[in-house]
């Protein structure tokens, strides 16, 4: 799979899920790694105001960061439809089998 010069990130990623089949693991490997750094930055993100607050609490109350818990509830997400296998990779290369 390529990547249009033209295409948001966002695009990418729903054209990509749209054609799992053809994307090469590494190339899913890369999309995770962008999308991961881009939720460790979430300045990027615009939540509603109930939503954020409702996010930052849940994140103290589990021990985690948003950023740590936004991330977790997309991959789960993403694993329950089907747009990611049963194992991710870690920012660090390291493969975790979920299933």
């Amino acid at each position: 799979m390529m990547l249009a010069q033209s295409q948001t990130f966002v695009e990418i990623l729903d054209s990509t899920a749209k054609a799992i089949d053809s994307a090469s693991p590494e190339y899913l490997r890369d999309l995770l790694l962008r999308a991961a750094i881009m939720l460790r930055d979430n300045e990027f993100m615009k939540i509603d105001t109930k939503v954020d607050h409702a996010v930052t609490s849940l994140a103290a109350e589990v021990g985690m960061t948003k950023a740590e818990l936004i991330a977790d509830i997309v991959c789960d997400w993403m694993q329950s439809n089907d747009f990611l296998p049963s194992h991710i990779y870690h920012e660090d290369g390291e493969l975790e089998n979920i299933a």
